[in-house]
């Protein structure tokens, strides 16, 4: 299974590291994305985290991270278990996707802002990538089209540019705050 954003360690996808990120920071962005969405957390999640995400360590970081990820992408978790009748949570579908850097980014998105928003415009970043490749609207859900059309992209370095590329400037057209523009920026390809 790739680790994305639960590791909170950003690797290029060359294996070599990026600029180096205090823990401190990481922890610093992971309490703060989990601030915004603490309160869309389930009542039992709430209280597994003690009401507090700066109470979290970085085990229930990953557990919760873990946790969103098995929430927001359960429906093609449970295609993919029917499909091979092996059980198969929501967070390992990030790994499936087969490109470190195509699945941090699109996990960035998912995670970072509200997944209703997010997902159309990762279906939008796709259309633009693959104009080629069974264009479909937008519709909101991330089912086995949205996942085999980044496995499909993930495939070639240049689908994979456009796509990263794509994604940043949808985000940063969605959301103007310039802290927001440097994450969004973050996520570009990167040799």
């Amino acid at each position: 299974m790739i680790r994305t954003a639960c590791t909170l360690k950003f690797p290029s996808c060359s294996g070599k590291p990026l600029p180096p990120r205090s823990p401190e920071t990481a922890l610093q962005i992971a309490f703060a994305v989990l601030a915004r969405h603490f309160p869309t957390l389930s009542p039992s999640e709430r209280r597994k985290q003690a009401l507090a995400p700066s109470a979290l360590g970085t085990q229930d970081l990953r557990e919760t991270y873990q946790a969103y990820f098995d929430d927001v992408l359960k429906g093609p978790a449970k295609t993919l278990a029917d499909k091979t009748k092996t059980p198969v949570r929501g967070s390992e579908l990030l790994g499936v996707i087969g490109d470190p850097q195509v699945a941090r980014a699109t996990a960035d998105a998912l995670f970072r802002d509200d997944p209703r928003a997010m997902i159309p415009l990762i279906q939008e970043a796709i259309n633009a990538t693959l104009p080629e490749y069974a264009r479909r609207e937008p519709d909101g859900k991330f089912g086995s089209g949205t996942l085999s059309s980044l496995q499909y992209l993930s495939q070639d370095k240049n689908r994979k540019r456009k796509y990263l590329d794509s994604l940043s400037d949808f985000r940063n057209r969605q959301n103007k705050d310039p802290g927001d523009r440097d994450r969004h920026d973050y996520f570009r390809f990167r040799d």
